[in-house]
């Protein structure tokens, strides 16, 4: 907590968000309904970039309140990927969980995951199960994507991505540790997936953990027709070829294979 103390916050839940105001307030309640006596472990952080809603009145009335908020807004839009960048320039948190502005944390998650936090000090990103659920954030009865069934420490990056079932691709699920998101990151900003390829980057040397138990509430975006057609056909190609790319550089960084996903 940043309370004039020396001491930092060993999470800090970054939330980048731009227009959130429909379900913002369901994301920050998740995390200050579980902190208890967790506040000199926790901060939140949030990045606002440029919202032209009423996202700024109603993260400052929390500000007000909770001297564990932080709040940024950035003079202009910066894009997704930077404005995450910003997120790790601004926590001071030795990990920062990405949280998106329309998904939430599971009750009783945060004790489990500073759990794991302290038990595998050397672990330099966590990936975390979630739960796909509809705009109301009701779990589907059957899971979209395969699940995991066992927690899994591994090693490296090619352990890393073999085990993890292209969970990694939705940013509510990843922890990285903050001083491990350096320099190596921002050739990947504009990509749209700058989380994915800080992971790549990141585990081409160091170890990741995956936590089996759905930690994360993921508000599943509309699906089908009116989708594409609202979207266009570059918004829903571009993102898969930017996968692609990233993952096709991992040569680069000397994994052994391309993840099983693709």
């Amino acid at each position: 907590m940043i309370n004039g103390e020396s001491k930092l916050p060993l999470l800090s839940i970054g939330i980048p968000t731009y227009n959130g105001e429909k379900h913002l307030k369901e994301a920050i309640d998740s995390v200050i309904t579980q902190l208890d006596d967790l506040e000199d472990e926790i901060e939140i952080v949030i990045s606002d970039n440029a919202s032209t809603d009423s996202t700024p009145e109603i993260v400052r009335q929390y500000a007000q309140r909770f001297n564990f908020i932080r709040y940024f807004r950035n003079q202009h839009n910066t894009g997704f990927d930077r404005n995450v960048d910003l997120l790790f320039e601004r926590a001071t948190g030795k990990y920062v969980w990405i949280l998106s502005d329309d998904d939430s944390l599971r009750k009783g998650t945060l004790k489990k995951l500073l759990t794991r936090l302290k038990e595998y000090e050397n672990v330099s990103v966590f990936l975390v199960n979630y739960a796909e659920c509809d705009i109301n954030l009701k779990e589907y009865p059957r899971r979209i994507r395969p699940d995991i069934e066992e927690d899994i420490y591994c090693e490296d990056g090619d352990a890393f991505f073999k085990r993890s079932k292209f969970l990694f691709v939705l940013i509510s699920s990843l922890v990285i540790r903050r001083d491990r998101w350096d320099k190596r990151v921002k050739k990947h900003i504009g990509s749209g997936f700058v989380h994915v390829g800080a992971i790549a980057e990141i585990l081409a040397k160091d170890a990741a953990f995956i936590v089996s138990e759905k930690l994360v509430n993921y508000r599943t975006p509309e699906t089908g027709k009116e989708r594409w057609h609202a979207a266009g056909y570059w918004a829903i190609v571009r993102p898969g070829l930017e996968l692609v790319r990233i993952f096709n550089y991992m040569k680069v960084l000397g994994y052994r294979k391309k993840p099983a996903c693709i």
